[in-house]
């Protein structure tokens, strides 16, 4: 695809990256296949956060984060995907969804 110039005046200084979407997981927030999502590099969320995770088996998905003292909880924005829940060593934020945009 390619790289694409940010002006960081909009969220600050920081390391960003843009992720292309595969699935329908999040579709109730508008955030569905072929989308390009802008991502801040970061390795923590605040709850509720919508973020970017590595899974153990190498997955990385988009979800919203449900954050508890010692666990974790993925929330998928389409009612067909159950809540997984995992311990935080089990899973790595590897940054948080800033907006999204339709390609064409």
């Amino acid at each position: 695809y390619g790289y694409e110039y940010c002006n960081n005046s909009e969220y600050g200084p920081g390391e960003y990256f843009y992720l292309k979407v595969k699935g329908d997981s999040m579709i109730d927030l508008r955030i569905g296949e072929g989308d390009i999502v802008y991502v801040k590099k970061q390795d923590y969320l605040d709850n509720k956060d919508i973020g970017v995770f590595l899974l153990e088996n190498n997955e990385v998905t988009i979800k919203r984060a449900l954050i508890n003292k010692n666990s974790i909880t993925l929330k998928a924005a389409n009612p067909k995907y159950k809540d997984r829940n995992y311990k935080n060593d089990e899973v790595k934020i590897l940054g948080k969804v800033l907006h999204s945009k339709v390609l064409f």
